[in-house]
């Protein structure tokens, strides 16, 4: 596998922050409030690049409203801010409550790779349980979307070693699925990768982790993090399952 990773689509809520240039514990409220769309996976604050914009955009207008010298008077900086605020908040909450609504076959054909992916990652991060007997219960091709979905943002945002140790109380089960999963899409390359050299390792460096303190530092073999340059976005190929088979993802 070759080539550079295209832009993540989601973000972790600090790196949300810092785009929106305000401090982690302002965009943790706003997470907690809604006025960002944010969604939280194994605990952890996920958000899409759609919903980054208008909530950036509605920050720096307020704050741009806050601190420049308008010639209008303050009534009419109020309206301004006011219509302006609005029209970004509109957008999320509409967003929200598309997320509250299950997919429909002809949705999935109509939209844009782009938004369609936006689509699913609010609908599925919204309404599927992150737990192995809850994926089990999932169509066949909705559990590959979402586990190997998971598994590259969690790579891509901190690196294997941050999802092995993420995933250490479901362990051997939840891997096997992410394994799979990559099966269904028709990747055979990545699941090898996986399955034959990344798993050793991180079962290696589980097994070592609760003997000593920074196992990979005594254990090389059982350093995943040799491996993260490897992983990259299968976003198309998740795509061309939906494509494939859209009644399978009107959940």
């Amino acid at each position: 596998m070759t080539g550079s990773r295209r832009a993540r689509r989601h973000l972790t809520l600090r790196e949300a922050a810092e785009q929106a240039e305000i401090s982690y514990s302002q965009a943790l409220r706003d997470a907690q409030s809604g006025k960002l769309e944010a969604w939280k996976v194994e605990g952890r604050w996920q958000v899409t690049r759609s919903a980054l914009r208008p909530w950036v955009r509605n920050r720096r207008v307020a704050a741009d409203l806050k601190t420049r010298r308008l010639t209008e008077g303050s009534a009419q900086r109020s309206v301004a801010r006011k219509v302006m605020t609005d029209q970004a908040s509109e957008e999320v909450e509409e967003s929200r409550r598309r997320d509250l609504l299950p997919l429909s076959v002809e949705e999935i054909c109509r939209l844009s790779d782009e938004d369609l992916y936006d689509r699913l990652a609010g609908r599925l991060f919204m309404v599927v349980p992150f737990d192995v007997e809850g994926f089990k219960r999932q169509d066949p091709l909705v559990r590959a979307w979402y586990t190997t979905a998971h598994f590259e943002i969690d790579v891509m945002n901190g690196g294997l070693d941050q999802f092995f140790r993420n995933t250490d109380e479901v362990g051997e089960a939840y891997w096997a699925l992410v394994v799979e999963g990559y099966d269904a899409l028709g990747l055979e390359e990545v699941r090898n990768l996986i399955e034959n050299r990344i798993l050793p390792a991180a079962r290696l460096a589980q097994k070592f982790r609760a003997q000593i303190d920074n196992a990979e530092d005594d254990y090389p073999e059982a350093d995943v993090e040799q491996f993260d340059e490897l992983i990259e976005d299968h976003e198309n190929a998740r795509m061309r399952l939906v494509r494939a088979h859209p009644e399978a993802f009107t959940i």
